[in-house]
C-alpha cells in the first residue's frame, strides 16, 4: 500500500481506503463550490502525486466565484509537489501575497 493510503488509514483510524474516503466526504466541495461568491484561490503542483491536476482544474471551473485564481506551480519554478512540499516558502509566499491583494492589507 502506498504511503498516502497508509497515512489516510492512520489519520482516520480505519482499515480500508473505502472507509477513509467515506470519512473525507464532509470535506468535499462539489456540492457547494458552485454557490461560492467570495474570492477563491486554488493552488496545485503540476507533479502532485496525491491529487490529480485535473481535480484542481475541475474545482476551479466549478467555482461560482467571479474572482477566482488557479495557480499551478511548475517543476521549473518549484512547489510542484503536493502542498508545495518541495518549496514550502514559495507556496506560502504566493498564498500570502494573494490574501494581501484580496484583503487590501
Amino acid at each position: 500500500m502506498a504511503g498516502v493510503a497508509r497515512n489516510l488509514l492512520t489519520v482516520f483510524g480505519v482499515d480500508s481506503i473505502e472507509a477513509a474516503l467515506e470519512r473525507l466526504r464532509p470535506f468535499r466541495l462539489e456540492d457547494v463550490v458552485g454557490d461560492m461568491r467570495c474570492p477563491f484561490l486554488v493552488v496545485h503542483g503540476e507533479h502532485d502525486q496525491q491529487i490529480p491536476l485535473a481535480d484542481a482544474q475541475r474545482l476551479y471551473a466549478a467555482s461560482g466565484s467571479a474572482d477566482k485564481t488557479l495557480k499551478i506551480f511548475t517543476g521549473a519554478e518549484g512547489g510542484a509537489q503536493h502542498c508545495q512540499i518541495d518549496n514550502l516558502s514559495l507556496g506560502a509566499a504566493y498564498v500570502h501575497d494573494w490574501l494581501v491583494a484580496q484583503l487590501g492589507a
